[in-house]
C-alpha cells in the first residue's frame, strides 16, 4: 500500500499490479476506497505531458492475457492504464475493462459510451481530476440517460470494441515503422 505513494511511477504501478493478485486471491485485501481516490488524484495531478510520457522500464511479467488484451496494453497510456488498475479495487471489473477499451477506439459512438459509463461511477472529484486526460470531444451538455441503461449500452458494446481494436495497428508496431525512416499513416477501417 505505501508503495502507491512511492515518487516513481513504476514502483506505483508495480504495487497495484501486485495489489489486485492479492486482492484477486483474497477480496479482504482490497484498499479502501479513500486510500484508491487518493491514490487516483495524486496520479491525476500531474502536468499533461508527463501523463502522457510515463513508461515502465521494464515490462511486468504477468500471465497469459485475455485475447485482444495485449493489443489493448500496447496501444495504451500507461498513466492511463494505472488509474484504471487503481479503480478496478472500488468499481466492477467487467465494466471498467470495457470501459478503458473502449477509451482505446478510434469510434466516437464506442468512446462516448465508455467516457459516459465513467460519468456515472466516477466520484465527482476523481471524474473532474481525470476528466483532461480523457480527450472527451463529445457536445458539452448532453442529456444524461440512467445509469442502467448505459451500463447495459458499455456491455452490449464489448464485442464491437474489440473488432475496434483488432483493426488498429498497435502503438509500439508504428512507432518501429517510424523509426524505420517511412512515414506510417494509420488508416481506420
Amino acid at each position: 500500500m505505501q508503495g502507491l505513494e512511492d515518487r516513481r511511477f513504476e514502483v506505483r504501478f508495480s504495487c497495484a499490479r501486485a495489489l489486485v493478485r492479492l486482492r484477486d486471491r483474497d477480496e479482504a485485501l482490497r484498499p479502501s476506497p479513500d486510500v484508491v481516490v487518493a491514490a487516483v488524484l495524486r496520479e491525476a495531478a500531474t502536468d499533461q505531458a508527463v501523463w502522457q510520457s510515463r513508461r515502465l522500464l521494464d515490462e511486468p511479467e504477468e500471465e497469459p492475457l485475455p485475447s485482444g488484451d495485449d493489443l489493448v496494453r500496447a496501444r495504451s497510456n500507461r498513466s492511463l492504464e494505472h488509474v484504471f488498475t487503481l479503480l478496478s479495487f472500488m468499481l466492477p471489473r467487467e465494466p471498467l475493462r470495457v470501459a478503458f477499451r473502449g477509451l482505446q477506439t478510434k469510434d466516437e459512438g464506442l468512446r462516448g459510451t465508455a467516457l459516459e459509463y465513467l460519468e456515472t461511477v466516477l466520484p465527482s472529484a476523481v471524474r473532474e481530476s481525470l476528466w483532461p486526460f480523457l480527450d472527451d470531444d463529445r457536445a458539452p451538455e448532453a442529456p444524461r440517460r440512467p445509469s442502467a441503461q448505459v451500463l447495459e449500452d458499455l456491455m452490449r458494446s464489448s464485442a464491437s470494441i474489440d473488432l475496434h481494436l483488432s483493426a488498429l495497428p498497435r502503438a509500439r508496431d508504428d512507432k518501429d515503422a517510424q523509426d524505420e525512416g517511412g512515414r506510417h499513416d494509420v488508416v481506420d477501417k
